[in-house]
């Protein structure tokens, strides 16, 4: 297992910051999931750490061992890609010793980390077949063998499942959470699947324009965002954010948004109005019928997804998306009543950092 810091680094292309000050550790055994959007630097950065592409300022400290200099095969890492790299004409058999002959490995020694490998990942009946006569997650599978075989310190994946389709992603997106379980090794995975991130994260890193947002748990990160870039990014429908005015009045606090205002209940932000963005996850937001208590909305559209409904509400001068559940009788066009979890509402300033409120 590993320990991993990275201090200060920074990687520019041609006058462009692929990585800006990127401060990081991950310890021993984490599942560490770097998510963000395509072109925010995650690659630049896994390729960083794996020595593929040296940074121009900046430290990679692993297990207190500078790496800074060190060639990837120095490093004691392994690395899979999105396109599993394997060797066509070889068997799957050749694909996983191959790293370990190159080392010099004894044969015995070679032939039981094999076998045992692919023990673990259900692939010893494909031992002796070559690439093309395997199917897309037979590939993966043999790609994180040849990363497994070699047991290094840290295992770095590119986006490995992005080529696999929604159903058989899935499949094997548990199956990596089950290896991760039972190697105990230091993963880094590279996505911008906010589901993979969720699902295999022990910690997650969102980052944007080569920096890091927010580092923390899946439950941190989703419940708490650090700034509207998260809270926009993390969440399927996304966040709801509104733009408006927080006001002080009566010991309460007050939302005054484009054509409504909504009351926040009991809280302090400063007495002093502020423009503000009011954030609202759409399954913290409730339909209730037009004669019901809330405020005034009216349904635009209806997205039947399947186990629920996704409903955009007009409200104000606003329009929200709201999750509902499908015994809920509405009609597009019809009045009704919007009605918001105040418990689970989030503030940011106008500049799109999060609003700390005390109760």
């Amino acid at each position: 297992m590993a320990f991993l810091e990275l201090r200060d680094i920074e990687k520019h292309f041609k006058g462009t910051t692929a990585l800006d000050g990127i401060r990081l550790d991950i310890e021993e055994g984490e599942f560490c999931v770097l998510l963000g959007p395509s072109g925010c630097g995650k690659s630049t950065l896994l390729n960083t750490i794996a020595g593929l592409v040296p940074q121009d300022r900046g430290s990679v400290v692993l297990n207190g061992r500078s790496m800074d200099g060190l060639t990837p095969r120095d490093r004691d890492v392994a690395m899979v890609f999105q396109n599993y790299a394997l060797y066509p004409h070889m068997t799957v058999y050749k694909n996983l010793a191959f790293s370990l002959r190159l080392r010099k490995i004894p044969g015995s020694e070679i032939n039981r980390r094999v076998r045992e490998t692919a023990h673990l990942l259900g692939i010893e009946n494909l031992l002796d077949r070559k690439p093309k006569a395997l199917s897309g997650g037979q590939q993966q599978r043999v790609a994180m063998g040849r990363a497994l075989v070699r047991r290094p310190a840290l295992f770095l994946l590119d986006e490995p499942l992005s080529n696999l389709d929604a159903r058989l992603r899935a499949k094997v997106r548990m199956e990596l959470k089950g290896l991760h379980e039972t190697v105990r090794g230091t993963f880094i995975y590279v996505t911008h699947d906010q589901v993979e991130a969720m699902t295999l994260g022990d910690k997650v890193v969102v980052m944007q324009e080569g920096r890091i947002h927010q580092v923390g748990t899946p439950d941190d990160i989703y419940m708490s965002p650090i700034d509207t870039f998260v809270a926009r990014f993390v969440g399927s429908p996304e966040m709801n954010l509104l733009k408006g005015t927080l006001r002080w009045a009566d010991g309460a606090l007050f939302f005054e948004g484009p054509g409504f205002v909504m009351d926040l209940g009991r809280g302090d932000v400063g007495e002093t109005p502020c423009e503000a963005f009011l954030g609202m996850r759409p399954e913290d937001v409730f339909i209730n019928a037009a004669e019901d208590p809330g405020l005034d909305g009216r349904i635009e559209r209806i997205t039947d997804i399947g186990p629920e409904l996704h409903v955009d509400v007009r409200l104000g001068e606003a329009s929200i998306v709201v999750r509902a559940p499908k015994k809920v009788r509405i009609q597009p066009g019809a009045a009704c009543r919007i009605q918001a979890n105040t418990d689970r509402l989030h503030l940011f300033l106008d500049g799109g950092k999060r609003m700390r409120r005390v109760p």
